[in-house]
């Protein structure tokens, strides 16, 4: 499958999906062609029984810098991400209906895709790892970083503590002292400290990355699918227990 925004790719003999985040001129600044492509993508890998795991990794420098937002503000064919049925010279303020349908997409659709996948998901990251890509990151099963990546939300700073519902899940995935210093006292990481922190579950040299994790990619695929199926399954009633989609409402 080709889209314009990832790069798909499938070995089925290793049963491993690849999705790169492909706007490396951009530091693979996430809009909303790439969000489309990438919940195509997603769709595939839970279509296809040959594929126990997906990686999630960036082209070129760098992971990702977060969200678009030249793209967001700027794009006279879309407001609030969502394309618009008039397009104007500037996008506007759109409707609290059309802010509330793409925040549901953004905040819980987008988020689910990876954290209620049926396949194992591991990031693979370097270079900059901030704001919708770092919450994109953590929605992974496993978190696999280079020494020299940089790795935060920084959106607090503007928006606030707990601005979305990305940062009320920080408090089960970091617990809630980390997750409130996050919040109230954002900084970036890079990949030692945030493996100290418990952010990530390995980090590496640049140069043993793509070896590290081709490592735990065979060790996954080594495991049945319906183990990991069912396995999956648990874990996400774990959350919904947690209120791990409740926050994210």
């Amino acid at each position: 499958m080709d889209f314009e925004n990832v790069i798909y790719e499938k070995d089925r003999g290793r049963h491993l999906a690849t999705i790169t985040l492909n706007r490396p001129e951009k530091l693979n600044a996430i809009n909303q062609g790439l969000k489309l492509d990438f919940m195509r993508a997603m769709a595939d890998v839970e279509e296809d029984d040959a594929v126990k795991v997906v990686v999630i990794k960036g082209a070129g420098r760098s992971f990702s810098s977060g969200a678009d937002l030249s793209s967001a503000f700027t794009d006279p064919q879309t407001s609030w991400g969502v394309k618009i049925e008039k397009p104007k010279k500037t996008a506007g303020r759109p409707s609290l209906r059309r802010m509330l349908t793409a925040d549901r997409w953004l905040e819980l659709t987008f988020p689910s895709a990876i954290a209620y996948s049926s396949k194992a998901t591991l990031a693979q990251l370097h270079g900059h790892v901030l704001g919708l890509a770092f919450d994109l990151a953590m929605q992974c099963d496993l978190i696999i970083a280079s020494e020299d990546a940089v790795i935060g939300n920084p959106m607090t700073r503007a928006m606030g503590p707990y601005y979305d519902g990305s940062a009320s899940s920080w408090d089960l995935q970091f617990g809630i002292g980390l997750a409130k210093e996050h919040c109230f006292a954002p900084r970036l990481y890079d990949g030692r400290e945030a493996y100290r922190l418990g952010i990530v579950n390995r980090v590496v040299s640049p140069q043993r990355l793509d070896e590290e994790v081709a490592r735990y990619v065979q060790g996954i695929s080594n495991m049945p699918a319906d183990g990991i199926a069912i396995g999956k399954g648990v874990q996400t009633a774990f959350l919904d227990i947690m209120g791990y989609r409740k926050g994210f409402n």
